[in-house]
């Protein structure tokens, strides 16, 4: 085989110059400063996120030490509108979700997980073709801001301040009007960002605004054109393996959890019914009745009247 000396020169110097590209996402994440130096002043609350409050920006970083690990996302209302017929009220959940972290080069990517769709199989190819014909959620990302080995810093601010409770929505359903929020009236609320060995808690003051607001509103807000409420975020570490699920049975009423399994046998249902129900095991398994190993403990609202 015979190659044209200038097209061998050509390729040489192609080669050459391959050779020297620098790998700049690499270089990028080496000039990431250490979690040491960006918390410098700022308060610290360990937890099963940690979190760092920066209380001179309005800020808060939160620390990501897990990687593609799920774990339980929750949002609700910790203050309300304060009508019924719209339902926007005082410690009302929202959605519940399983999401993980995913880093990929200098960005965060937190990944809602399809759970309505599911293999229950001990066969990884049947479970990973399920998992790949059901779409999950990039449902927000945000740049590292700062790196200690595989431990990363992010701002989460822009997580928090987002219509995560569909109150905007809501408002347009119950006919109040045209709302949106307004990017220059928004701020974490600092001092209820807290971190626990099992639940990190954040909470943001988000204000929703309208040129047009309905009765219902100008009944109960403040100011009905810009009213604001306390948006919470609850990201809690999933139980330890052994919660033994029940099905459910039509013939007594339950809340159920429902999911198609693609992995059932063709003669048994695709939709399969699990009722919700609390994981209480006896200390003493062979006693007819024992304490429990973990209570079931209910809080009461101290405003109670």
């Amino acid at each position: 085989m015979f190659i044209n000396k200038s097209l061998a020169s050509f390729l040489l110097l192609i080669a050459c110059n391959a050779a020297v590209v620098p790998d700049t996402r690499a270089e990028s994440e080496r000039l990431l400063p250490s979690i040491s130096n960006k918390i410098k002043g700022l308060t610290a609350e360990d937890g099963y996120f940690s979190i760092f409050r920066d209380n001179h920006a309005g800020t808060v970083w939160l620390q990501i030490e897990e990687w593609d690990t799920d774990f339980l996302y929750a949002s609700g209302l910790s203050s309300g509108l304060g009508s019924n017929p719209v339902g926007l009220d005082r410690g009302q959940w929202g959605k519940s979700c399983v999401v993980r972290f995913k880093r990929v080069g200098k960005r965060v990517y937190l990944i809602e997980q399809n759970i309505r769709y599911r293999a229950v199989t001990g066969n990884p190819p049947e479970q990973q073709a399920v998992d790949e014909s059901f779409a999950d959620s990039v449902i927000w990302a945000a740049d590292i801001a700062a790196r200690t080995g595989d431990h990363c810093l992010v701002d989460v601010n822009s997580l928090l301040i987002r219509d995560v409770h569909g109150v905007v929505s809501r408002l347009r359903a119950t006919q109040q009007g045209d709302f949106r929020i307004d990017k220059d009236r928004n701020f974490v609320s600092i001092e209820r960002c807290r971190a626990f060995p099992h639940n990190t808690e954040l909470e943001a003051t988000i204000t929703f605004a309208s040129d047009e607001a309905g009765p219902l509103v100008n009944e109960t807000a403040a100011d009905a054109d810009a009213f604001s409420l306390r948006l919470h975020h609850s990201l809690v570490k999933l139980p330890d393996p052994g919660y033994r699920p029940r099905f459910a049975n039509p013939r007594v009423g339950t809340c159920n959890i429902t999911f198609a399994d693609y992995s059932a046998p063709l003669d048994e249902p695709l939709i399969k019914r699990f009722i919700m129900r609390h994981r209480l095991r006896k200390a003493d398994p062979r006693a007819e009745k024992s304490p429990p190993v973990n209570p079931i403990i209910f809080y009461l609202d101290p405003g109670t009247p």
